[in-house]
């Protein structure tokens, strides 16, 4: 029953943040914020690119050109670029962005709620922690506030806020013992970094905080996967050894 109405008021917040800025997503405004103008036309331009069938994401308009696949933010500027390919013909473009931005916010506290109970925080204190992401100002731009979306678009920090609560409860979860694989955690903190970098240094500091104030924990988990690690070195000397006798007898014959 107590998590029944800890989702209760989660999904309301969610309702009510997808219902306040529905008509913004349904209106011709184009996407306000500093940053906003720069990240849409990126995804159009990936979204141009996947159209025609090409590989090739250099984004020549910025600075001397970038390459989007190995920019510091990939992940939101070519999943969104694929969705515009995908569905810019029959949802206007800048709404389906719009829609993006609104989506992220209206699944914020849902996403650091699930993080912090994940790290083993208080119930009530995890209900807390996630609605007031909705009201937090962020006088730094770090892109963890409604205000640094509106006013300076943070894009892609915004979607790198949303998943680094959960790598973060995940890892906590592995160094406990709570989590038997290393995969979910491995994959959110990718997902992370992937959506910008910044955020990803945040997980690495807090993962590496959390690991040495933790000192038996992560020695009792990096035991097997040193001996895992031990073990793949030794097979891939075995396949080199392997490969240099080949190379050796073909040039005997």
């Amino acid at each position: 029953m107590r998590w029944l109405r800890a989702e209760w008021l989660l999904a309301i917040a969610f309702l009510l943040t997808v219902g306040h800025g529905i008509d913004w997503v349904l209106s011709d405004q184009y996407p306000f914020g500093d940053d906003n103008s720069a990240h849409f036309a990126a995804a159009m331009h990936v979204a141009d690119v996947l159209k025609a069938g090409e590989t090739n994401f250099w984004w020549h308009p910025s600075n001397m050109g970038v390459p989007l696949f190995a920019a510091y933010q990939p992940l939101p500027m070519l999943s969104m670029g694929a969705i515009l390919a995908l569905l810019g013909d029959v949802v206007p473009a800048a709404s389906l962005f719009k829609l993006s931005i609104l989506l992220v916010w209206a699944l914020m506290p849902a996403a650091w709620y699930l993080g912090a109970r994940w790290y083993g925080l208080p119930r009530a204190f995890c209900i807390v922690l996630g609605l007031l992401t909705l009201t937090v100002h962020d006088p730094y731009s770090i892109g963890f506030g409604v205000r640094s979306s509106t006013v300076r678009g943070l894009y892609t920090q915004h979607v790198g806020m949303l998943w680094l609560p959960l790598f973060v409860g995940t890892f906590a979860r592995l160094l406990d013992g709570r989590e038997t694989s290393a995969l979910p955690a491995s994959v959110l903190f990718t997902l992370t970094t992937m959506s910008h970098l910044w955020v990803g240094m945040y997980a690495v500091l807090m993962g590496g905080t959390l690991a040495l104030s933790k000192p038996r924990e992560l020695l009792s988990r990096a035991r097997p996967l040193a001996e895992a690690r031990r073990l793949e070195v030794l097979h891939r000397v075995a396949c080199l050894a392997r490969a240099l006798r080949r190379q050796h007898a073909g040039r005997r014959l």
